[in-house]
């Protein structure tokens, strides 16, 4: 996973090492050495892809001029959010545009550590290369980070690790959404199924198979705040004697610009 960041294996498998096999300490000296512009360091250079580079714009609109880059490096747009989990880039700013916590980008913030500025795709025309993305990495976003209340540099740490052991933050776990939740302030139905899934979830289109299912790991979806509507679903109130939890949605989106299950977050 670390090396679909844009380091190359031997980087990685090297840093790896030295970290003793922590993930989080070793992305943080792979970033620390391409801010030091260590000298003839595998992060400075362009890499070497045996797959397509398939780039995706959330937050602002992609221009005829950018396409014509995305043509000259040999990489591929994806423009629909049913396709966004295969962005291997996902361009978030053009430098004028706020950073917005849009639908595809939570699909491909689940997927990808490639969370970058416009700049990489200029330079990467510019050159004739598909470049390194780590100085061009969006963790330097401060407006953005208070505004979401997330870390850009822990999500990417969190993202790698938990698709490393549990397939995706939500690996492992089932996620009922109630009746009102898809599009009242919140995505559409599509649009979430597609978010949870990206995160290695599983959506349940209802609570009446629960049976069948772990409990504990499952995930009620209501408003913020619930509505007594949507705790007198079936099943739901059941699920909940028998240890599943139930979050309000606003949760979800918390878990998935973190990266992490119930997170923390502690901003200066």
């Amino acid at each position: 996973e670390i090396v679909n960041m844009g380091f190359t294996a031997d980087s990685a498998r090297r840093c790896l090492k030295d970290s003793d096999g922590d993930v989080e300490v070793a992305v943080s000296m792979l970033l620390s050495e391409a801010s030091e512009g260590v000298s003839g360091s595998p992060t400075r250079k362009a890499v070497e892809r045996s797959e397509t580079v398939r780039i995706m714009f959330t937050g602002f609109v992609a221009t005829r001029q950018h396409m014509q880059m995305i043509e000259t490096i040999g990489a591929e747009i994806v423009e629909s959010i049913e396709e966004a989990h295969t962005a291997t880039h996902i361009i978030v700013t053009d430098g004028a545009t706020k950073f917005k916590r849009t639908s595809k980008l939570m699909v491909c913030i689940c997927k990808s550590p490639n969370i970058i500025k416009l700049e990489w795709l200029e330079q990467s025309a510019k050159e004739q290369r598909v470049l390194d993305t780590t100085p061009y990495l969006l963790v330097d976003d401060k407006e953005a980070e208070k505004h979401y209340r997330f870390s850009m540099k822990e999500t990417i740490q969190n993202g790698i690790q938990v698709r490393e052991t549990t397939g995706g933050v939500l690996g492992g776990l089932y996620v009922y959404i109630c009746s009102g939740v898809a599009g009242n302030d919140a995505p559409s139905t599509k649009e979430l199924n597609l978010i949870i899934e990206a995160a290695g979830g599983k959506v349940l289109s209802s609570l009446a198979t629960c049976k069948l299912l772990d409990p504990t790991k499952t995930i009620v979806l209501t408003s913020d705040p619930s509505t007594p509507s949507q705790l007198r679903e079936p099943g739901v109130r059941n699920i909940l004697k028998l240890g599943g939890k139930i979050e309000p949605i606003s949760w979800l989106f918390d878990v998935i610009i973190t990266q992490c299950i119930n997170p923390v977050i502690e901003l200066e």
